[in-house]
């Protein structure tokens, strides 16, 4: 906690900060899917975590982390990430459980800021995007 906003993202990238504080960046239990040892020390070891409300999530693709591009509300939904509302209402109705008009006001109510809040990743392989919700 001491470390918060302490740490440059070069001294993450390159392993030093987690050599020299025995410091991760986002936790194992929250990679989503089956990856190789090297890819979850990647991530949990060199790549600058985000906050998330729960525990973070990290997608995976093509047998590898995703990067995470940033966390989105309903402003982004319905602005620069319109190609991605289909896939923020299949999050909430097939993996939250939330249906019908509940579903949308959730949808609605996404905010980056305040939560619920929406985070969006990309493969970097084949640019696949996914998104994950989470909320208070």
């Amino acid at each position: 906690d001491d470390l918060d906003d302490t740490l440059c993202p070069w001294c993450i990238a390159d392993g030093s900060a987690h050599k020299k504080f025995d410091a991760t960046f986002a936790d194992e239990e929250g990679i989503d899917g089956e990856i190789s040892d090297e890819a979850i020390e990647e991530i949990t070891t060199r790549t600058p975590g985000f906050n998330a409300w729960q525990q973070e999530q990290w997608m995976v693709c093509c047998d590898d982390g995703m990067a995470f591009v940033e966390p989105f509300g309903a402003a982004e939904v319905n602005g620069k990430y319109i190609r991605r509302q289909g896939d923020v209402m299949t999050y909430i109705v097939q993996v939250m459980g939330v249906s019908g008009g509940a579903a949308t006001r959730l949808m609605n109510t996404l905010d980056r800021e305040k939560g619920p809040t929406a985070y969006l990743f990309q493969c970097r392989h084949c640019e696949t995007q996914k998104v994950y919700i989470d909320s208070l």
